[in-house]
């Protein structure tokens, strides 16, 4: 811990795989003893209709694929609650289909930022299967309808997101979700409180979180510090100041 604290990463991982010798260089040295079950739904890839725009963030302007005059651009996704309810649903529907299908336990975590991920700890055979079982573990779940990330699933060396880390592009929580109704997009979800003053890089009316939003270009902003580092790691501008 004291590691973390004087070097903080902006993401924290850990490890579906177990090993016996977790500490090797060589991946074939480290002794693959078994992985548990990993699932990621993405409420990107299940809603139409949401609002996408690459901007350039010194200038400010629209544009398709970079600035002509500067060379970058930031892409914005507004994800809102009503799509995270979607992802939410079918992220309880897979568990209910692997507990009563499968007979295996999962458990449901916001990823922090656009959707869910489904952890099932698995010991015995269900933690030595291979990529091809994994991926007809897949192909019934998606029989059922449930829209799955399959890349996550079959990888039997996939990292995922610690409980209680923040998300690195969002500045959320990743957080258990025990049930569809306890889940709500909204601040709660920040560890951050307080106000700050936002400057902003765009002129844009958003929804961020639960809250709508209006910024102006180079017009310093008062917000919500859950909302402004939320802004500001999604590059709509930086915070120049913070009041408890």
């Amino acid at each position: 811990m004291t590691a973390l604290r004087e070097n903080v990463p902006r993401h924290l991982y850990y490890s579906s795989a177990r090993y016996s010798l977790p500490g090797a260089k060589d991946m074939e040295e480290k002794g693959w003893l078994g992985s548990d079950l990993l699932f990621d739904v993405d409420a990107d890839h299940l809603c139409t209709g949401l609002r996408k725009f690459n901007f350039c963030p010194i200038c400010g302007v629209p544009v398709e694929g970079v600035c002509s005059h500067h060379g970058q651009a930031v892409e914005f996704l507004e994800i809102n609650e009503v799509c995270l309810k979607v992802a939410l649903n079918h992220t309880f529907r897979l568990i209910d289909v692997l507990k009563d299908d499968l007979g295996m336990p999962g458990r449901a975590y916001f990823s922090g930022n656009r959707g869910f991920h489904v952890h099932v700890e698995c010991k015995g055979e269900c933690g030595r299967l291979g990529s091809n079982e994994r991926r007809e573990v897949v192909s019934y779940i998606t029989s059922k309808g449930v829209v799955l990330d399959q890349q996550v699933t079959i990888d039997v060396r996939r990292l995922t997101r610690i409980p209680g880390s923040l998300h690195g592009k969002s500045g959320l929580l990743v957080k258990e979700v025990k049930s569809e109704s306890e889940f709500t997009y909204d601040t709660q979800l920040s560890p951050f409180t307080g106000i700050t003053i936002f400057v902003p890089n765009v002129d844009i009316e958003v929804r961020v979180l639960d809250r709508d939003i209006k910024l102006r270009k180079g017009t310093p902003t008062k917000v919500e510090t859950a909302v402004g580092v939320h802004m500001s790691l999604k590059g709509l501008g930086r915070i120049v100041a913070h009041a408890k």
